[in-house]
C-alpha cells in the first residue's frame, strides 16, 4: 500500500522548486552567486539523473505536475485517464522518485 508521506513530498517540491528557480532565473539573465550555482548544479544533477530512472509514465506526469505546473484534470485529458488515476500514478511517481534520490545521494 502507498502511504503519504508530507515530508517527503515537501522535500521533493523543495528540490523541484529549486531547479524551476534555477531555469526561471537563466531565462531572466539573473546570476546567482558561484555558490548557489554549484549547489544547483549538483541538485539539478541528481534530479535528472534519478527521474532519468523512472518508467517514462512517471516522467511525464511529474514532469506535467511540477514543472509545467499543469493541473491533474488537464494531466489526465493529455494521459487518456481519470483524474483520480493520475493522482495515483503522481504519488506512486513521486515515491518512486525520492527512492531513487536516496539511492544517488
Amino acid at each position: 500500500s502507498l502511504k503519504r508521506n508530507i515530508g517527503r513530498e515537501v522535500a521533493l517540491q523543495a528540490g523541484v522548486e529549486q531547479s524551476s528557480q534555477c531555469l526561471a532565473r537563466l531565462a531572466a539573465n539573473q546570476q546567482p552567486s558561484p555558490s548557489e550555482m554549484a549547489d544547483q548544479r549538483e541538485q539539478s544533477v541528481l534530479l535528472a539523473d534519478a527521474l532519468a530512472k523512472l518508467p517514462p509514465v512517471y516522467r511525464e506526469v511529474i514532469v506535467l505536475r511540477h514543472f509545467e505546473r499543469i493541473e491533474f484534470t488537464e494531466i489526465a485529458a493529455r494521459l487518456s485517464r481519470s483524474a483520480g488515476a493520475v493522482r495515483m500514478l503522481w504519488a506512486r511517481a513521486l515515491e518512486r522518485l525520492r527512492k531513487e534520490l536516496d539511492r544517488l545521494q
